[in-house]
């Protein structure tokens, strides 16, 4: 299912440090929605994006942070990222 949600056009000094992204198969989630930043735990989920990936095959949500809309926000310097 977090296969879906990566992405390999992000480069890699953006990618997330905010949690354990190796752990997590290099998904591209929101720290926010994690039980656990440090190991694996559950994810809360919107009712769409719950759908999107239990579906079989499981897919991308549509409004996913993953589907081009993660910035990197975390590795941007702290006045650039205040001014966001």
């Amino acid at each position: 299912m977090l296969a879906v949600l990566q992405n390999n056009c992000i480069c890699e000094d953006a990618l997330p440090h905010t949690y354990a992204f190796l752990l997590y198969n290099h998904a591209i989630l929101c720290p926010q929605g994690m039980r656990y930043i440090d190991r694996i735990g559950n994810l809360h989920l919107c009712v769409s994006c719950h759908h999107a990936l239990t579906s079989t095959p499981p897919r991308q949500p549509k409004n996913s942070i993953v589907n081009f809309q993660y910035y990197g926000h975390e590795q941007l310097p702290e006045d650039v990222h205040m001014a966001l």
